[in-house]
């Protein structure tokens, strides 16, 4: 599997399918790429959750992340 390194982290080159290689970084096992990707997900949302604290309201211009997708989003 083709990777490339920049800024310090290593990801997959722009041509491979992302799914393949989540797969390749967790043995082949799905139930711990999708364990991984919930715990990455989690992350983020706190990530967003301290942001959206960090943030005025002048800042965003009234905008406000939303926690979960509409179904205009998926």
């Amino acid at each position: 599997m083709a990777l490339k390194q920049e800024n310090g982290t290593v990801h997959p080159e722009k041509n491979i399918d992302v799914a393949d290689y989540i797969l390749s970084c967790h043995d082949g096992d799905p139930k711990a790429a999708i364990e991984a990707m919930i715990e990455e997900i989690e992350h983020l949302q706190h990530q967003l959750n301290i942001a959206v604290a960090a943030m005025g309201h002048g800042y965003t211009r009234g905008w406000k992340p939303e926690a979960s997708r509409g179904p205009e989003q998926v």
